[in-house]
């Protein structure tokens, strides 16, 4: 019986994408405020598919394209 292989995940781009997609049809009182909600949050988003270093990677790209801020662990959107 051959070994099931998990699907390969989208490149970062389409994570980072995907991710603020789905945070800008929140409503922002919805919105992850904590960077550990927003590590579950997108965890969510990939079905618990990606690990802890691809979630820090996520979050350090929102942060490189200044979509969020992280200030004492709380986060502000900029979208």
């Amino acid at each position: 019986k051959p070994k099931e292989v998990a699907p390969p995940m989208p490149s970062m781009p389409k994570q980072l994408a995907r991710v603020v997609e789905l945070l800008k049809k929140l409503e922002k009182i919805g919105r992850p405020r904590r960077r550990k909600t927003l590590s579950q949050f997108i965890a969510g988003v990939f079905n618990k598919k990606i690990d802890k270093p691809g979630i820090q990677l996520v979050i350090e790209q929102l942060m490189a394209e200044k979509l969020i801020t992280i200030t004492s662990d709380v986060i502000g959107y900029e979208f």
